[in-house]
């Protein structure tokens, strides 16, 4: 049952109450007085009445509640719509205003250098007409009131070439791996490699004495023979010095470092390879097994290198890549044999240099 029979039902009974009550209350009327029975009367009327009002406007809320409750939801929804709306159109509008404070800030900044730049080029280059009022405001100048000169740019001194020039060559490389350190018959050592890691030692030690170093080889690569000696030609080097290790087919430890120079024993070559080779005797670590002329196959032949080369050249057999005594001190004192080997060629170019 709904709200508006419950208040039909009620308002019904409340009349039929107040209409036997008013018949009650109109026979004990009778028996009092006329004034009382009047105001009895009155008063019962205006109850009813106000029963009556009461009960229309309940039911008039009732039906408006009804009737405009699907209003009020629709009125709802849109009032949520629009709350968003408000609050993503706020948040929109606060990164527009950061995005145009950071492109407000760059452009400060830019005009800010644009200014410095503008100065700078004031101070350095005059225009024609402002170089002619500084001259007349130079020459009447007083004493206490000298111009700023013009900034003048001073030539940049050319470095003085190097004075002499070392051809370091590294022997083998690529496919011509050279001796080779064999065990179980796995390759454990190549003598390309030990060459190239020498050569670039004593590259970087004869730089330290201001001398230009040409390498034939910094890398993996083959080159042949008059290959390596039309580098060093090409350069004018005052030196040629190819590293090389050796090696010994046998059960022996055969071992040491050997010099090899051309036959004909010229006095430069013999003088550097002997001062070289006593620069590693000071590091030590390796048998001392001279300076040689010639080649293995005999006296009177010749090493391409020592052969073609138009400058004083030699060949280091650098220790046996086959002996582990060797090997080792080759490892642990490569950077010190470098560093000797370098002081003695500088001495030596300096000795040469003096005596011609």
């Amino acid at each position: 049952m709904d709200l508006k029979n419950r208040i039909k039902e009620n308002s019904k009974k409340e009349s039929n109450e107040i209409e036997v009550s008013s018949v009650h209350e109109e026979k004990s009327a009778e028996k009092k007085s006329p004034f009382i029975t009047k105001l009895s009367l009155l008063f019962c009327s205006a109850r009813k009445g106000i029963i009556r009002t009461v009960g229309s406007i309940a039911a008039w809320f009732h039906k408006l509640h009804r009737e405009t409750k699907g209003v009020m939801l629709v009125a709802s929804g849109i009032g949520v719509l629009l709350c968003i709306a408000v609050i993503l159109l706020g948040v929109r509008l606060a990164g527009v205003t950061n995005e145009l404070k950071s492109v407000q800030a760059l452009s400060m900044n830019l005009q800010e250098e644009l200014t410095r730049t503008q100065t700078v080029q004031n101070q350095i280059q005059l225009l024609p007409e402002e170089k002619e009022v500084y001259d007349r405001n130079a020459v009447k100048a007083t004493p206490t009131e000298i111009p700023t000169p013009i900034p003048t740019v001073q030539p940049t001194a050319t470095p003085e070439p190097e004075k002499y020039i070392v051809c370091v060559d590294a022997g083998h490389g690529d496919w011509d791996g050279g001796a080779v350190l064999r065990e179980n018959g796995v390759e454990k050592r190549i003598e390309k490699d030990d060459n190239l890691w020498l050569s670039k030692l004593f590259r970087d030690a004869l730089k330290e004495y201001g001398i230009e170093v040409i390498m034939t080889r910094e890398t993996d690569v083959y080159l042949g023979l008059t290959e390596r000696t039309d580098i060093a030609n090409a350069a004018n080097a005052d030196a040629l010095i190819s590293f090389h290790r050796n090696s010994f087919d046998g059960e022996s430890d055969v071992s040491g470092i050997e010099f090899w120079i051309h036959s004909s024993r010229p006095e430069g070559a013999s003088t550097l390879a002997q001062s070289m080779l006593d620069a590693v005797m000071k590091v030590g670590g390796m048998e001392n097994r001279g300076v040689k002329s010639g080649a293995m196959s005999g006296a009177k032949d010749n090493y391409s290198i020592n052969r073609f080369a138009n400058m004083t050249s030699m060949i280091i057999e650098f220790g046996f890549v086959t002996s582990r005594s060797d090997n080792a001190a080759y490892d642990a004192n490569g950077e010190a044999y470098a560093k000797e080997m370098a002081k003695a060629v500088y001495e030596w170019l300096e000795t040469r240099e003096t005596a011609e």
